[in-house]
């Protein structure tokens, strides 16, 4: 029984259909410093700016699925957030997010 469990585990996660988090990602990070976000999650993997003038960090996950974290900033503060991607449980927004 223990080694089905571990085989459905694992096709799950290499199929995609699982992603793994933390609960300490998306919209909780709204009203909250910018600088406290990269202390968390670290730099990101790149930045760019949106056409509010909101600098707007993107964290991507690469595994074994697709989905980019964007976190909207203004004044230091993250004002928005907004995940996109292939992966079956990435998509959603919250907050200003353009």
């Amino acid at each position: 029984m223990k080694r089905l469990v571990v085989a459905v585990a694992c096709s799950a996660i290499l199929s995609g259909c699982v992603i793994l988090r933390t609960g300490d990602h998306g919209p909780v990070w709204i009203g909250r410093s910018a600088n406290a976000l990269v202390e968390s999650r670290g730099e990101p993997d790149h930045k760019t700016t949106a056409p509010s003038g909101a600098t707007v960090y993107v964290y991507s996950r690469r595994n074994f699925d697709v989905c980019d974290e964007q976190y909207y900033v203004q004044d230091g503060k993250v004002v928005g957030y907004m995940e996109q991607g292939v992966a079956l449980n990435c998509s959603g927004a919250a907050g200003l997010t353009k």
